[in-house]
Order: structure tokens, then C-alpha cells, then sequence
């Protein structure tokens, strides 16, 4: 009977040493994330050392597909820094000259400076630019304060948005951080929400921020087909919008802005795909900071694994029962205590 006890303990203990190797590679991981006290950008890097190599070369070859050959070329270089095989056909592919390039992104910028479509990451960028220049604003009120003038259906957030693009384009909203940067932002959440791309939880809050934005009684009495000018609208803007929530709408827009600027534009809008509320929004910011134009590769393969932990908690808590269940074992055995 001891000696089938014994065996059993030996038959544990070598389940339990070979989980806790099994684990090691991960786990090290994971003790930088935990100790580095959840920093996002720690995060990321767990996230792009430990994905699957199939998760990179579906990535890939998406990207390949769509004719995003930037973000293909810049999946790639991950999968290779953090040790990822990547097949040499598909290192090829993903290799662009700048002709094909240019053929590929050319006509869907102007799709999106034309018609503010967000079909691809070229069209967000033309979005982004005909918003940044001041043209997407002024459409957008014109058409949804026109609609909510004649008591038709408008949509406010896209109404909200562009007030305040417009108010910070102009320098008649006074903002914590450069107009430049919060009007890509606007730019980046319009085109997002339009597409309808953006996350349940992020949408909900723009909701509630953007229809406490405007003093309706002073917006109905508003007639904005008599201003004529990016200035005149500014002005009458300005008199019937509440400073508070314009401020929140502009702390969320300087977020976007800034990743846009270190990631571009489809990062931007990625980053409302995946963040559900503020907070989430200022931890891409960080990671957009870090990863800069590489930005939207680390959001394809990492997504809301940027934000959700519940994995990583896992790993370490099973490498832990495994370790200290060899440990107690094996204690066990070399002081013949059974």
C-alpha cells in the first residue's frame, strides 16, 4: 500500500513539474505584466510574444487581401521580433513596390475625403483629413442641424461631434490640449461611429455626453441656414453648447488625437473598436505611444487583450498551484514522511 501511495506521489509530482516547464514561458511573461503593475504597454508585448504564429499569418494575409501592405510589413516584423515564424511566401507578399502601393491606398483616401466612408484604413484617413480641414464639419451640421431645425430625425452625436471639431478648428473652444490633435480626434470617433464600428459601451457614453451637449432650447432658436460661414457658425455654436460636457467630449478627442498621430488614423479608429470607456482609451493612447506606426498591428493581433487580464491572472495562479504542489511533493518524498 506505501509503496502505491509513493508511486502515486512520484506519478503527481513529475504531472505537476512538467505543467509548471509547460507554463514557464508564459508565466515569465506574465510576472512582467503583474510587476510592472498592469502597464498596458507591458500588456501588449505579453500579448504579441505569447499569441498563436496562425494568429499572425491570418493577420497577415487579411492585410495582404485588403491591400493594407503597411500593416501586413509591419505584422511581420513583430511576429519576428518576438520569435514568431512567418512562411518566406508570405514575407514576399506582404512586400509592396511603391507603385502597387500607391494604387492600392490612392483611390480609397479619396473615397474617404469625398464621401467620408470608412470602408478601409485609406478611406478613415480621408475622412480624418476632409474633417481636420474643416469641409466634414460644416457638411455634417449643415445636414443634421438642418433635419433637426424641421423637427425631422437628426442625429446628435454626429451633430455634437461636429460642433465641437468645428469650435476647436477655429480656436473658439479652449481645451486642454492642442486644437491640431483634438480635431483629428473628432475626426477619428465621426468616422468610426458612422461606419458603425465603434464598441456598445463607448457608443452609450458619447450618447449621454452628446445629448447633454447643446442647450436645446437655445439650439431650436438657432437658425443655422443663415450662417453662411465657418465663422458665423462658430459663433452661434459657441453660445448654445455646455462648456462642461464640450470638455469631456475634448479630453476623449485629445486621447483619439494622439493616437492618431503616433499610429495614424486606422489606429484611431480601432482604438474606439476596442476601448469600452475613457479609461481604456487613455491605455491605447500609451500603447499607441510606444508602438507608433506598428500601432495597428499590435491592435489586430492583440485587441481587447490589451485591456482584458483575466488570462494572465490564470497563468499565474496555475503556475503557482503547480509549482508549490512539486515543492510540497517532492518535500515530501526526500523526508520519507509517507
Amino acid at each position: 500500500m506505501r509503496r502505491t501511495i509513493r508511486r502515486l506521489i512520484w506519478v503527481v509530482f513529475a504531472i505537476s513539474a512538467a505543467a509548471t516547464v509547460l507554463w514557464a514561458g508564459k508565466v515569465g511573461y506574465a510576472f512582467t505584466v503583474l510587476f510592472g503593475l498592469f502597464d498596458p504597454v507591458l500588456i501588449a508585448e505579453y500579448r504579441l510574444k505569447t499569441a498563436d504564429e496562425a494568429a499572425y499569418v491570418q493577420a497577415i494575409e487579411e492585410e495582404i487581401d485588403q491591400g493594407n501592405y503597411a500593416t501586413a510589413e509591419s505584422l511581420v516584423a513583430l511576429a519576428e521580433k518576438y520569435g514568431h515564424a512567418v512562411p518566406v511566401e508570405l514575407v514576399s507578399a506582404a512586400e509592396a513596390t511603391p507603385l502597387r502601393r500607391t494604387i492600392a491606398t490612392g483611390g480609397k483616401f479619396a473615397r474617404g475625403f469625398v464621401t467620408g466612408s470608412q470602408g478601409s484604413g485609406e478611406e478613415i484617413a480621408g475622412t480624418v483629413v476632409s474633417d481636420f480641414l474643416v469641409i466634414g464639419d460644416i457638411r455634417d451640421i449643415a445636414v443634421q442641424g438642418a433635419n433637426y431645425a424641421r423637427g425631422e430625425d437628426y442625429d446628435r452625436i454626429i451633430l455634437g461631434l461636429s460642433a465641437i471639431g468645428l469650435l476647436t478648428s477655429g480656436g473658439a473652444l479652449v481645451t486642454m490640449g492642442g486644437s491640431a490633435v483634438i480635431d483629428a480626434g473628432i475626426s477619428v470617433i465621426k468616422a468610426t461611429y458612422k461606419a458603425g464600428r465603434m464598441s456598445g459601451p463607448m457608443l452609450r457614453q458619447l450618447t449621454r455626453i452628446t445629448g447633454r451637449l447643446f442647450d436645446r432650447n437655445a439650439l431650436a432658436a438657432l437658425d443655422l441656414q443663415k450662417m453662411t460661414s465657418a465663422a458665423d457658425l462658430r459663433t452661434g455654436l459657441k453660445s448654445v453648447i455646455r462648456q462642461d460636457e464640450a470638455a469631456k467630449l475634448a479630453a476623449i478627442a485629445a486621447d483619439a488625437g494622439v493616437i492618431v498621430g503616433k499610429g495614424g488614423a486606422r489606429a484611431g479608429a480601432m482604438a474606439f473598436e476596442i476601448a469600452d470607456d475613457t479609461k481604456d482609451l487613455t491605455k491605447l493612447r500609451r500603447v499607441s505611444t510606444a508602438y507608433a506606426d506598428k500601432t495597428v498591428a499590435v491592435f489586430k493581433i492583440a485587441g481587447k487583450g490589451l485591456l482584458h487580464l483575466a488570462d494572465i491572472l490564470w497563468h499565474l495562479v496555475s503556475a503557482a498551484v503547480s509549482m508549490l504542489t512539486s515543492l510540497a511533493l517532492l518535500v515530501l518524498r526526500v523526508a520519507r514522511l509517507v
